[in-house]
């Protein structure tokens, strides 16, 4: 067969040709690619970086046929090549390349006396144990060698380091070896190799990142925005010494399609992970450019509209891993999250990292660990509210007194202050182990909980700013102290991050850099802030300018979305926070001009049209991840996108 030549999507690189076979030996070079650090001066602090290997091992052609339970895995977005795949093992998911019995990957790499390579090991298939993948470091000085077992089935992934120990060029050898009783149908993947590059350098270095999300976390009930509980005392610390961005507000109240905000820079209607969908292979997240940049890439994540496979958040990271609770049919508390992170933060040393962190505390049910109980609720409280049961589909039947109406909003209080206090110990024991003296931390929620406001319990449904208003809090090296008063955007977390990162932002994004005295594409105290709803048959739009909001209701008509059958509310923020006096029938002119933004606005996200239908394919979500959004109050069903 010919050989077939390669090129790199992103930086259009050749790479050196290989042949497809059943039985494949490639050699990829990657000297223009990995380059040779060279050590720095006298006191230079130490430096670590990571190249990404699996774009270029996973480009080599997948045997063909390809064995049938590794076609069931999903696949991984088409830079990565055609024999990527996402493979699962105990609710940890990766990015790997697959090898059959008898293939062999050669690459070349140039490196340093010192430097590794770092992968983890497990087999698609369960059906044997008699396969063995055999490493080969080459180089004229000479050869290293070493030979691993696969691990058995009940046992998580096996994760691996090859010591480099030459500098300059050298060939890298992966090579899959089969021992008498093996499968035809063996397979082994091998997750998220990297070549990390130690050196010396008294340059300035790119931050690690942490991006630390606190789902259904309203602004106005944490103390670093004032609130009159001491709720979040690690978050006002960091706020008081970082970026505060006190009027930040989210691009729709629910989670899906929020937190699809925060990782692509774009609106629901863009992203479209609402309804029944999930992020679009083609849509480019915050982890895939940073994977690209040298970051090692991982995701800890608690909520199932994230850690849903089909939803496909998991685009870029080298290592998603799910967290559903010890109780499948509930929530996991941030202490089930610590027990997945802490054993793994060690291995963050001697990479430049990026993690993600999902905690659903406070989401309801309102259920805070007896750590942080009776801290804002009286212990002897004998009402009929069960924290167990505080979902909305419970509250909304039960006829609440005074006495019981504050004892769920002291629960909710309470979950806030547990999940601020994991917070610090995650932040603990990062610096224990010397991880955040380079690192950014960013904090922010998806969406807040409405508690009676507007009629209506938790989110979803309604864009009033108590759904909205969330936490954006930036902490790290180069960070200064500022409260920014001015309006931002979930939108706005994305770039914000790249451009402390030193990377560009895609040109396809929403949202801007919000960095105080940022020099690109600034916002200004008049930018609109713009929020969204989606269901089927029903659409809401907000936009924010100044003091002044609109909110627009849709239902569709049998025949489309009609202009005829919107309705608007009109309200000033400034004098009527609570949103509870709709101006529309008086500020006339004010609302035509809002109208009219709105409108162009919409039209312009939709691609010409105002709106635009978002196909809904049926949900196909495990039955287990079912179970646990059920009992988060959310209906998991046709037109879901909670």
């Amino acid at each position: 067969m010919k050989p077939t030549t390669f090129y790199r999507k992103d930086d259009g690189m050749k790479l050196s040709p290989h042949r497809h076979s059943l039985r494949t030996t490639s050699m990829v070079a990657m000297s223009g690619l990995l380059l040779l650090l060279s050590a720095g001066g006298v006191g230079a602090a130490r430096q670590s970086m990571s190249r990404d290997l699996l774009p270029i091992l996973a480009t080599i052609s997948i045997p063909e046929p390809k064995p049938a339970a590794v076609k069931s895995h999903f696949d991984c977005t088409p830079e990565l090549g055609k024999n990527c795949r996402i493979i699962a093992k105990r609710s940890n998911r990766r990015q790997s390349f697959i090898m059959a019995p008898g293939d062999e990957s050669r690459i070349s790499i140039e490196a340093n006396s010192g430097d590794e390579i770092r992968f983890a090991l497990d087999r698609p298939l369960s059906r044997s144990n008699r396969l063995q993948l055999e490493v080969r470091v080459e180089h004229p000085e000479g050869t290293f060698a070493q030979t691993f077992k696969t691990p058995p089935p009940t046992k998580p992934w096996t994760e691996i380091t090859v010591p480099i120990r030459h500098s300059g060029k050298q060939v890298l050898t992966f090579r899959v070896k089969q021992q008498p009783g093996s499968l035809d149908v063996d397979a082994l993947a091998i997750a998220a190799p990297r070549l990390i590059l130690h050196s010396k350098t008294a340059e300035p270095q790119p931050p690690n990142i942490l991006l630390y999300l606190m789902d259904t976390l309203r602004a106005d009930h944490t103390s670093a925005l004032g609130y009159h509980r001491d709720t979040t005392p690690n978050l006002a610390a960091l706020a008081k010494t970082g970026w505060n961005f006190t009027r930040a507000t989210s691009t729709a109240p629910r989670t899906r399609a929020s937190t699809a905000s925060i990782l692509t820079s774009l609106y629901p209607t863009q992203n479209q992970a609402v309804l029944n969908r999930g992020l679009d292979l083609e849509v480019e997240t915050l982890a895939e450019i940073l994977r690209r940049g040298g970051w090692a890439t991982y995701a800890y994540v608690a909520n199932g509209n994230v850690f849903e496979p089909a939803f496909r958040f998991d685009q870029g990271f080298d290592q998603f891993v799910t967290i559903r609770g010890k109780k499948l049919d509930n929530h996991a508390h941030t202490i089930e999250i610590h027990e997945k992170i802490f054993p793994n933060l060690d291995r963050l040393k001697g990479e430049r990292f990026f993690l993600y962190v999902h905690a659903v505390d406070p989401h309801s049910p309102y259920d805070p660990p007896e750590e942080s109980r009776h801290r804002y609720t009286d212990a002897d409280y004998q009402g009929s509210i069960d924290p167990k049961k505080t979902v909305a589909r419970n509250l909304k039947k039960t006829s609440l007194s005074p006495e019981d109406f504050n004892f769920v909003v002291g629960l909710y209080d309470e979950d806030i202050r547990y999940q601020d206090a994991s917070f610090g110990r995650l932040l603990k024991a990062m610096r224990d182990r010397d991880l955040l003296q380079n690192t950014l931390i960013v904090v922010v929620s998806d969406h807040g909980d409405e508690f009676l406001e507007h009629g209506g319990w938790e989110h979803g449904m309604r864009l009033y700013e108590h759904q909205l208003h969330v936490p954006f809090i930036v902490h790290g090296p180069g960070i200064d102290t500022h409260t920014i008063d001015k309006p931002t955007s979930l939108v706005d977390v994305m770039p914000t991050i790249l451009a402390q990162a030193g990377l560009a932002a895609p040109k396809k994004g929403e949202g801007r850099n919000a960095a105080p005295r940022a020099s690109e594409k600034p916002a200004t105290p008049g930018s609109p802030i713009f929020a969204e709803e989606i269901k089927p048959d029903f659409r809401m739009q907000s936009l924010r300018q100044g003091p002044w909001k609109i909110i627009r209701h849709i239902n569709r008509a049998p025949d489309g979305w009609r202009e005829e059958n919107a309705s608007y509310t009109l309200y000033r923020l400034d004098k009527d926070p609570g949103e509870q006096t709709d101006l529309a029938s008086v500020e006339t002119g004010k609302l035509d001009e809002m109208r009219q933004q709105l409108s162009a606005l919409q039209t312009r996200l939709a691609g010409g049209t105002a709106p635009a239908d978002i196909p809904t394919p049926p949900l196909a979500i495990d039955e287990r991840t079912r179970r646990q959004l059920e009992a988060l109050g959310y209906v998991v069903g046709e037109g879901s996108g909670k």
